[in-house]
């Protein structure tokens, strides 16, 4: 017992009107590739300024003077 199964169909029009869309979108996204890669990359250039040194020092500060104790 074999299910013959019917072959399925693309509708004609539905492929006549699409390829060309997307031949055309293919070729638009394609050329836009094409247009960024032509530039050579450019390497980072260092900083005009030379890196300065932060002389940062942390010293412990006392806001609070003891209390002192009267006799």
């Amino acid at each position: 017992m074999k299910i013959l199964r019917e072959k399925r169909r693309r509708n004609k029009a539905i492929v006549v009107l699409l390829l060309p869309a997307i031949i055309f979108l293919w070729i638009i996204g394609w050329s836009l590739y094409w247009i960024g890669h032509q530039k050579e990359p450019r390497q980072a250039q260092p900083s005009s300024s030379p890196k300065e040194e932060d002389h940062v020092s942390l010293i412990p500060i006392v806001l609070e003077e003891p209390l002192e104790i009267e006799k």
